[in-house]
Protein backbone atom coordinates (compact mmCIF):
# COMPACT_ATOMS: atom_id res chain seq x y z
CA UNK A 1 0.00 0.00 0.00
CA UNK A 2 1.20 3.29 -0.60
CA UNK A 3 1.46 5.94 2.07
CA UNK A 4 -1.83 7.55 -0.02
CA UNK A 5 -4.11 4.71 0.24
CA UNK A 6 -3.95 4.30 -2.95
CA UNK A 7 -3.53 0.42 -3.43
CA UNK A 8 -6.26 -0.50 -0.64
CA UNK A 9 -8.62 2.29 -2.40
CA UNK A 10 -8.14 0.32 -5.77
CA UNK A 11 -8.95 -2.72 -4.04
CA UNK A 12 -11.90 -1.88 -2.39
CA UNK A 13 -13.48 -0.28 -5.68
CA UNK A 14 -12.86 -3.30 -7.72
CA UNK A 15 -15.01 -5.16 -4.75
CA UNK A 16 -17.88 -2.82 -5.61
CA UNK A 17 -17.56 -3.05 -9.28
CA UNK A 18 -17.80 -6.87 -8.69
CA UNK A 19 -21.01 -6.52 -6.79
CA UNK A 20 -22.41 -4.15 -9.17
CA UNK A 21 -22.06 -6.39 -11.88
CA UNK A 22 -22.92 -9.62 -9.66
CA UNK A 23 -26.18 -8.02 -7.82
CA UNK A 24 -25.54 -7.67 -4.29
CA UNK A 25 -24.35 -10.33 -2.01
CA UNK A 26 -27.68 -11.74 -0.85
CA UNK A 27 -28.77 -11.90 -4.41
CA UNK A 28 -25.94 -13.90 -4.91
CA UNK A 29 -26.15 -15.96 -2.16
CA UNK A 30 -30.23 -16.79 -3.08
CA UNK A 31 -29.62 -17.30 -6.58
CA UNK A 32 -26.65 -20.17 -5.62
CA UNK A 33 -28.81 -21.41 -2.69
CA UNK A 34 -31.17 -21.74 -4.79
CA UNK A 35 -29.21 -24.15 -7.08
CA UNK A 36 -27.45 -25.89 -4.15
CA UNK A 37 -31.07 -26.77 -2.46
CA UNK A 38 -32.37 -27.98 -6.12
CA UNK A 39 -29.72 -30.69 -6.57
CA UNK A 40 -29.87 -32.08 -3.24
CA UNK A 41 -34.08 -32.02 -4.05
CA UNK A 42 -32.69 -34.01 -7.17
CA UNK A 43 -31.13 -36.58 -5.16
CA UNK A 44 -33.78 -37.07 -3.03
CA UNK A 45 -36.23 -38.06 -6.07
CA UNK A 46 -33.85 -39.78 -7.71
CA UNK A 47 -33.00 -37.40 -10.59
CA UNK A 48 -29.70 -36.45 -9.41
CA UNK A 49 -28.00 -37.41 -12.56
CA UNK A 50 -30.38 -35.63 -14.67
CA UNK A 51 -29.92 -32.29 -12.65
CA UNK A 52 -26.79 -32.63 -12.61
CA UNK A 53 -25.86 -33.27 -16.28
CA UNK A 54 -27.41 -29.78 -16.94
CA UNK A 55 -25.71 -27.47 -13.90
CA UNK A 56 -22.10 -29.65 -13.60
CA UNK A 57 -19.31 -27.75 -16.08
CA UNK A 58 -17.68 -30.05 -18.73
CA UNK A 59 -14.67 -30.07 -16.71
CA UNK A 60 -16.24 -30.05 -13.33
CA UNK A 61 -14.50 -32.21 -10.18
CA UNK A 62 -15.87 -33.52 -7.15
CA UNK A 63 -14.45 -34.60 -4.00
CA UNK A 64 -16.37 -36.46 -1.93
CA UNK A 65 -15.22 -38.93 1.38
CA UNK A 66 -14.84 -42.55 0.72
CA UNK A 67 -14.36 -41.88 -2.94
CA UNK A 68 -12.44 -39.30 -3.70
CA UNK A 69 -11.88 -37.18 -6.68
CA UNK A 70 -14.47 -37.60 -9.08
CA UNK A 71 -14.47 -36.28 -12.74
CA UNK A 72 -17.37 -34.98 -14.80
CA UNK A 73 -18.73 -38.51 -15.73
CA UNK A 74 -17.62 -40.58 -13.01
CA UNK A 75 -19.34 -37.90 -10.80
CA UNK A 76 -22.79 -38.22 -12.62
CA UNK A 77 -22.26 -41.66 -12.62
CA UNK A 78 -22.34 -41.34 -8.95
CA UNK A 79 -25.75 -40.02 -8.81
CA UNK A 80 -27.73 -43.09 -9.66
CA UNK A 81 -26.94 -44.46 -5.88
CA UNK A 82 -29.45 -44.46 -3.19
CA UNK A 83 -31.53 -41.59 -2.59
CA UNK A 84 -31.66 -39.33 0.21
CA UNK A 85 -34.41 -39.46 2.36
CA UNK A 86 -34.17 -36.29 4.00
CA UNK A 87 -31.57 -33.19 3.86
CA UNK A 88 -31.12 -29.61 6.10
CA UNK A 89 -28.53 -26.94 4.70
CA UNK A 90 -27.70 -24.51 7.39
CA UNK A 91 -25.62 -21.71 8.06
CA UNK A 92 -25.15 -20.58 4.04
CA UNK A 93 -22.62 -18.38 3.05
CA UNK A 94 -21.63 -16.97 -0.31
CA UNK A 95 -18.46 -15.33 -1.56
CA UNK A 96 -17.54 -13.95 -4.75
CA UNK A 97 -14.03 -14.84 -6.51
CA UNK A 98 -14.50 -12.30 -9.18
CA UNK A 99 -17.65 -11.58 -11.56
CA UNK A 100 -18.46 -15.22 -12.76
CA UNK A 101 -16.97 -17.14 -9.99
CA UNK A 102 -18.26 -17.39 -6.42
CA UNK A 103 -18.16 -20.24 -3.75
CA UNK A 104 -21.18 -21.34 -1.56
CA UNK A 105 -20.41 -22.79 2.03
CA UNK A 106 -22.91 -24.25 4.30
CA UNK A 107 -23.22 -27.35 6.34
CA UNK A 108 -25.43 -30.43 5.84
CA UNK A 109 -27.12 -33.16 7.41
CA UNK A 110 -28.85 -35.54 5.58
CA UNK A 111 -29.77 -38.90 5.90
CA UNK A 112 -30.72 -42.02 3.27
CA UNK A 113 -33.03 -44.49 4.72
CA UNK A 114 -31.54 -47.08 6.91
CA UNK A 115 -28.23 -45.27 7.01
CA UNK A 116 -27.12 -42.71 9.85
CA UNK A 117 -27.19 -39.57 9.55
CA UNK A 118 -24.42 -37.71 7.20
CA UNK A 119 -23.16 -34.47 8.46
CA UNK A 120 -20.75 -32.32 6.31
CA UNK A 121 -19.56 -29.14 5.86
CA UNK A 122 -19.28 -27.87 1.83
CA UNK A 123 -17.93 -25.41 -0.63
CA UNK A 124 -18.98 -25.97 -4.20
CA UNK A 125 -17.37 -23.37 -6.63
CA UNK A 126 -19.58 -21.78 -9.52
CA UNK A 127 -19.01 -20.43 -12.40
CA UNK A 128 -20.98 -18.13 -14.74
CA UNK A 129 -21.28 -19.08 -18.32
CA UNK A 130 -23.51 -17.74 -20.64
CA UNK A 131 -25.46 -16.13 -18.05
CA UNK A 132 -26.12 -19.43 -16.05
CA UNK A 133 -24.36 -20.47 -13.03
CA UNK A 134 -22.62 -23.92 -13.06
CA UNK A 135 -21.03 -26.21 -10.84
CA UNK A 136 -17.19 -26.25 -11.26
CA UNK A 137 -16.17 -27.78 -7.79
CA UNK A 138 -18.30 -29.40 -4.85
CA UNK A 139 -16.00 -30.49 -1.72
CA UNK A 140 -17.90 -32.46 1.74
CA UNK A 141 -15.92 -32.86 4.30
CA UNK A 142 -17.08 -34.68 7.02
CA UNK A 143 -18.11 -34.01 10.49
Amino acid sequence: MTSNGRASGIRRGYRRAVWCRMGSMDELKDALLALETAGWDALKEGTGRRFYAQVLTDDAVMLLPQVGLLTHDKALDGMDGQPWSWFQIRNPQALALGDDAAVLTYRVQARRDFQPEYQALIASTYVRRDGEWRLALHQQTPM
